[in-house]
């Protein structure tokens, strides 16, 4: 996959700003702590002090959060600038969990605008999965950045909402295990990222999301929402929605609601099912404006409906079910090139193409449709493995790594030459067990890395859910790579 540049003001600013040291803008908080201090080491906040603390804490200030739990609700009100943020992170070396603990509002609200959270650990530990269940992140303060966080086993992993003005991210996150059910017929609910947007670019890049009750990123609103300006790149999504009763997928990517989408940017993700399902889902109810989808790697079916223009190129397509779904008019297709396209077809008894409910074969589809030229359609499993290495921008020596095993290798070379360097220590984590034992550990040696692809029995959800998660290896496997200090 190419990279590009993650633009925009925000996100130089923020990098300044992450990677501030010690100084006079800085403030310490403590799990210990009351509100009597004064923000030094000496004299640490409580984590809703600082949150709280307008008057003293000024843009581009950090606030320094020292190891430990944080129980309960919190909310930010601190407010930076575009080119000053004020970043909010763990100590150097010190672990951070925020932990709701069933509070109905959730663990963090974030009110202010021009903030940066990153690397904490959020969570809620009520393991009451039959009612509903509050957030983890609720944002609504514009320009807001969460970059490297870990969310799980909340209601919806964070709540993105139109307040949040562009530029705004979600950078980098690992979430998972969000959402409830109730007694049936109740549906499952909880997303990994619950987004609308009406001003400005909101950036969802780089994340690892899976096994939510359901969504991965629902970017999806009513008649009086917004869903205007997504730039949607780069992501891990896979088995959303497969905590709930029956295992009943939704889709891992859905942009569109009962309000026009447009100026969609979808790029670079991988999507996948371990089943049939929508792996994603392109509009929705209301007709659509436009979007740019290219460079993709969607195992399941990509539903598609009701867009004015829709580019659609070099994308991979794996499915056992219909490759596309589409609800448009095959007289009238969306406007834009749609071309140079791989599809490979898992059921060669299927229909690859479902136009308005009807089979098409891909001759039909090429004629009727007048598009994919330059694409190619296969039957059968894909050769090889197919490996995916998404270095991260804030962190050097970090990378997700997602592995299509699709030959069922026992292990599978991995480059990281651009991730790491010759003699640098390093450890890869499975993402679906990230607080367990290392998958792997060891020096770079400048070759490429062996990752296990043998099955991992993954972290299991707080409390007990409809379905709980098993293995997806050796077929399908993400770990997250990080440089170490030797011991």
């Amino acid at each position: 996959m190419t990279r590009r540049s993650f633009g925009v003001t925000f996100a130089a600013a923020a990098s300044r700003a992450l990677s501030q040291q010690s100084g006079a803008g800085d403030f310490h908080v403590s799990p210990e702590a009351g509100d009597a201090g004064d923000g030094t080491p000496a004299k640490p906040w409580s984590l809703g002090r600082a949150l709280s603390a307008v008057d003293l804490i000024r843009p581009g200030a950090t606030v320094w959060l020292h190891g430990g739990a944080y129980t309960g609700h919190f909310e930010c009100r601190l407010a930076g600038s575009e080119e000053k943020p004020i970043v909010i992170r763990p100590y150097p070396g010190h672990a951070v969990l925020i932990d709701a603990k069933g509070e109905s509002a959730g663990a963090l609200v974030v009110s202010g605008p021009w903030t940066v959270f990153r690397d904490l650990e959020i969570t809620d530990s009520d393991p009451d999965r039959t009612a509903t269940r509050p957030p983890g992140v609720s944002v609504l303060g514009p320009h807001t950045n969460l970059v490297n966080l870990v969310i799980h086993d909340c209601g919806i992993g964070i709540g993105f909402w139109t307040n949040c003005l562009g530029p705004a991210a979600v950078y980098g996150c690992l979430i998972y295990h969000n959402g409830w059910q109730g007694a049936p017929p109740d549906r499952g609910h909880g997303h990994a990222i619950y987004s609308q947007n009406r001003e400005g670019i909101k950036r969802l890049a780089d994340n690892i999301m899976f096994n939510q009750f359901s969504f991965g990123i629902h970017a999806y609103g009513t008649q009086a929402a917004f869903l205007k300006g997504f730039d949607i790149e780069g992501n891990i999504s896979f088995n959303n929605g497969s905590l709930s009763r029956g295992r009943a997928f939704t889709s891992n990517i859905l942009v569109g609601g009962d309000t026009p989408a447009e100026h969609i940017v979808l790029r670079e993700n991988l999507t996948y099912f371990d089943k049939p399902g929508n792996s994603i889902r392109l509009g929705y109810n209301a007709a659509n404006r436009d979007a740019i989808v290219h460079d993709n790697y969607i195992v399941g079916t990509a539903q598609i409906e009701l867009w004015e223009k829709m580019e659609f190129t070099r994308n991979t397509v794996v499915s056992g079910g219909p490759l596309l779904r589409l609800s448009e008019s095959p007289a009238s297709p969306a406007a834009g090139p749609w071309e140079d396209n791989n599809y490979v077809q898992l059921d060669a008894q299927r229909s690859p193409f479902e136009i308005s409910k009807a089979g098409w074969n891909f001759a039909q589809w090429r004629q009727r449709g007048h598009r994919d030229a330059h694409s190619r359609l296969r039957s059968g499993r894909p050769d090889g493995p197919r490996v995916f290495v998404r270095p991260n921008r804030y962190e050097p020596g970090r990378a997700h790594v997602a592995v299509c095993n699709w030959d069922g290798a026992s292990a599978v070379p991995v480059d990281l030459a651009g991730v790491l360097h010759s003699g640098q220590s390093f450890e890869v984590l499975c993402a679906q067990d990230y607080f367990g034992a290392p998958a792997l550990r060891g020096v770079y040696s400048g070759k490429p890395v062996q990752l296990p692809m043998t099955p991992r029995t993954p972290t299991q959800p707080v409390g007990v859910v409809p379905c709980p998660p098993g293995p997806t290896g050796p077929e399908f496997e993400v770990f997250v790579v990080r440089s170490v200090q030797p011991i």
